[in-house]
C-alpha cells in the first residue's frame, strides 16, 4: 500500500514539474460584466482577451430598450443578446 502511495505521489509531482506553460484561452464570446471587448466596424462589441490599459470593459448588459449608466457607452452585443455598456478599464 505504501509503494502504491509513493508511486502516486511521484506521478503527481513529476506531472506538475514537466507540465508546459499555461496557454491563454480564447474568450468564450459571451459578454458579461468584466468582459474585455473591442468595437467592430458596425459598432457591435466582441469579447477579446484583456491586454491591460486601454481595454474596454463591459460594466453591465442591459435590454435594448434600457439606457446605459452615465459615463458608459452603449454598444450592441455581437450576438444580439442586448446592449453592452462599456467603459475604458482605466476609468474603473
Amino acid at each position: 500500500m505504501g509503494v502504491m502511495a509513493a508511486i502516486g505521489i511521484a506521478v503527481v509531482i513529476l506531472g506538475a514539474a514537466f507540465r508546459g506553460p499555461d496557454t491563454i484561452r480564447p474568450p468564450d464570446g459571451v459578454l458579461g460584466p468584466g468582459s474585455c471587448v473591442t468595437i467592430e466596424p458596425n459598432n457591435d462589441v466582441r469579447e477579446v482577451n484583456c491586454r491591460g490599459d486601454g481595454d474596454l470593459v463591459v460594466t453591465v448588459i442591459i435590454a435594448f430598450d434600457a439606457t446605459c449608466p452615465t459615463g458608459t457607452e452603449a454598444h450592441r452585443d455581437r450576438l444580439g443578446l442586448g446592449i453592452a455598456c462599456v467603459i475604458p478599464i482605466t476609468a474603473r
